[in-house]
């Protein structure tokens, strides 16, 4: 089974991403900011990071900095979320963008490509 992190500060968004998840078999790990998904990441073994940019304590985008700077994460998948225009998506080519509001379909579809894995449910 596959573990994802969600990190998102609205937690109905980060409920709901997380009920998504789990209802399509994936092991979901949640943080409100970034400092926590840090310290999520150094605990649990992720395969997927799905994360807001802005959030307070430490945003989107010095998190996934920060673990891109290690060699043990470098190549970990993210994907960043955000309602930010086509200037600041650019920023991210490390990482697959997501744009807010976001279909559900969407988001399972980059989840399985990046974690490069078909769940079945049931």
């Amino acid at each position: 089974m596959k573990t994802i992190l969600v990190v998102e500060d609205d937690e109905s968004v980060r409920l709901m991403v997380q009920s998504v998840l789990e209802d399509e078999g994936y092991r979901v790990v949640t943080a409100a900011n970034g400092r926590q998904g840090l310290a999520s990441v150094a605990l649990v073994h992720v395969d997927l990071i799905v994360c807001d940019i802005m959030m307070p304590t430490l945003d989107g985008r010095k998190m996934c900095h920060i673990i891109r700077a290690n060699p043990r994460y470098e190549t970990m998948p993210i994907i960043l979320m955000s309602a930010a225009n086509e200037m600041i998506r650019r920023q991210f080519a490390y990482a697959t963008f997501l744009g807010k509001p976001f279909m559900i379909g969407d988001l399972l579809d980059n989840v399985r490509r990046l974690v490069g894995e078909t769940v079945v449910t049931g």
